[in-house]
């Protein structure tokens, strides 16, 4: 369980989060969305323990500044939105690196570290990059050796910023089946950024939906994700399409009409 318990955080007299209150339970899938800027990364930086929290933060509760990094690592881990430049290293050996931060031999692999490296290559469909050097390969096929790099982890969280950012289409609902899987396979709790709405409704058992570092709604995707409440986030008027083939709702990416400040009054209420 983690809970978060009215998390504010900022710099000087600027509050990048404004009275955060999550609780995120064993096994569930959560997604945050929102416009740019509006707390999501700081949010899962704060969950982490990467930023300083003051005890607004617990984790199976105890509070995530009484953890070390260590203890941290073996309950979280993360994904950041940006990974630096990877060279020299082959995906074997990134994937090997994520077990090692994990082993409780220390950085002694063990033959259960090797078997479950092993085991999420093959099930992260990576056996035929192994010796590749990690820059030579594509993004997708980048994103995907990094997800076997943390599940490598075997921490019981998994925590993504913006992981399908830069990938073409295929490659992102490839790795949103993966993102899916990572819960009923593994039994993970994964908590994600995602700036597509659709994405999010795609896999989350809950989504939390963000403005200017305060959460406006969370809940199941099917209750909150309506035109009201887009309108109220992201400040754009949409119709969210109901389609029969489609187990959730859709929301088209057309460009929205303009609409007179009278008319958003009236669509907003």
């Amino acid at each position: 369980m983690i809970e978060v318990e009215n998390l504010s955080f900022g710099y000087s007299r600027k509050k990048f989060l404004k009275n955060i209150c999550v609780k995120i339970s064993p096994g569930e899938i959560i997604s945050l969305v929102g416009a740019n800027g509006c707390g999501k990364s700081t949010l899962l930086k704060c969950i982490c323990g990467l930023l300083r929290t003051s005890k607004s933060i617990s984790l199976n509760g105890k509070y995530i500044e009484e953890y070390s990094l260590k203890q941290r690592a073996k309950i979280i881990s993360f994904l950041p939105q940006l990974v630096e430049k990877i060279n020299s290293i082959s995906v074997y050996e990134l994937i090997m690196l994520g077990a090692k931060s994990s082993s409780k031999t220390g950085w002694f692999i063990s033959e259960e570290d090797l078997s479950r490296v092993e085991n999420i290559m093959t099930y992260m469909n990576l056996q035929h990059l192994r010796q590749k050097p990690v820059e030579n390969i594509s993004g997708g096929e980048k994103q995907r050796a990094l997800i076997a790099t943390i599940l490598a982890q075997n921490a019981p969280v998994i925590i993504l910023d913006e992981p399908v950012t830069y990938m073409d289409m295929q490659n992102q609902y490839n790795l949103l089946d993966v993102i899916k899987s990572l819960q009923k396979d593994y039994d993970k709790t994964v908590v994600s950024v995602f700036h597509d709405v659709n994405h999010a409704m795609e896999i989350s058992d809950k989504i939390i939906m963000m403005k200017e570092g305060e959460i406006l709604y969370a809940g199941n995707p099917d209750d909150i994700i309506n035109e009201k409440n887009i309108f109220d986030v992201f400040e754009m008027k949409v119709h969210i399409c109901r389609l029969h083939k489609f187990l959730r709702p859709v929301l088209p990416s057309a460009k929205p009409q303009n609409t007179s400040r009278q008319e958003e009054i009236e669509y907003r209420h």
